[in-house]
């Protein structure tokens, strides 16, 4: 399937907690991108099932007879891991899809090529893309299947990583050991996601098509970050970028939207973390932290 519009698709990638959905909502107030939420098509086991997986086990070859129906069914299931699927039917049209996929190569990167066009298409923007298509480390795999792709790498200080996924996991009325369990687990995944960003970024810096996006950068100067983005981007700067909706706040137990950019987000994980863990973070995601400059 051919490229919708003028420009490649945009992918923004990057570990958890790191500011992807405010890049998403940023980058979606320009009336030329359109960026569908997370499919994980690809993802470790140990993580998430990914869609490949659901692909292989209820569809099969796509060649095959039939093969597209299953699809279908799949795809409007509500089966498969991460946002997009489960809000699919309220953003895309079956027939819509359908038509896509009928035009589409008969591989999983055509199927992925169909529903970012198809949805593009819908929302009536030239520029197609998505966050989170894939986990992080298959972020070669992008680049190999859209070589004239952009991606955009988010990436925040690991301490305030696992701040963030202590305070949206861990809760009092857990018991002690259970407790104790899900923070070792979390400080387990923040040093492999520490490692293997530091790794994307030492790998893809310098190239065309690669941006790298701190989440701290774009808080505490949002209009010249923003403006970096856009020029990488190819696309103008909307006015409404720069006061986007956000949702609620991992640290603070708030609910509801609001706008802006949250400064006090850029300091809260001190206050929550002791000053043991903050050094053992340190420690262990020495070398992250400088590749990433948080030394």
């Amino acid at each position: 399937m051919s490229d919708s519009g003028t420009s490649g698709p945009i992918f923004i990638v990057g570990g958890s907690r790191t500011g992807s959905e405010l890049h998403r909502t940023i980058l979606t107030h320009s009336p030329r991108i359109d960026l569908v939420e997370e499919m994980w098509l690809l993802c470790p086991s140990w993580l998430h099932t990914d869609f490949a997986t659901h692909l292989e086990r209820s569809v099969g070859p796509l060649m095959e007879q039939g093969a597209i129906d299953r699809l279908m069914d799949l795809m409007y299931s509500k089966k498969p891991f991460g946002y997009f699927w489960s809000v699919i039917d309220r953003d895309l049209a079956p027939e819509a899809l359908r038509a896509a996929l009928l035009q589409s190569e008969p591989t999983l990167r055509g199927v992925f090529d169909a529903i970012l066009t198809a949805h593009a298409q819908a929302k009536g923007k030239p520029i197609r893309g998505a966050k989170f298509p894939v986990h992080y480390s298959y972020v070669d795999l992008l680049v190999e299947w859209f070589p004239d792709c952009k991606i955009i790498h988010t990436v925040r200080d690991p301490r305030a990583v696992y701040a963030s996924q202590a305070s949206k996991y861990v809760r009092p009325r857990q018991a002690l050991y259970e407790r104790a369990r899900l923070r070792i687990l979390h400080f387990m995944h923040i040093a492999v996601q520490s490692w293997w960003t530091a790794r994307i970024h030492t790998r893809m810096q310098g190239s065309g098509n690669y941006f790298l996006s701190r989440y701290e950068d774009l808080v505490t100067d949002p209009v010249t970050r923003v403006r970096s983005l856009c020029e990488f981007l190819g696309v103008e700067v909307a006015s409404e970028m720069s006061n986007p909706l956000q949702y609620n706040s991992s640290y603070r137990g708030e609910r509801g939207l609001r706008t802006g950019f949250n400064t006090d987000s850029l300091i809260d994980w001190r206050k929550r973390l002791n000053p043991l863990t903050t050094a053992m973070i340190g420690l262990i995601n020495r070398h992250a932290l400088k590749t990433l400059g948080y030394a």
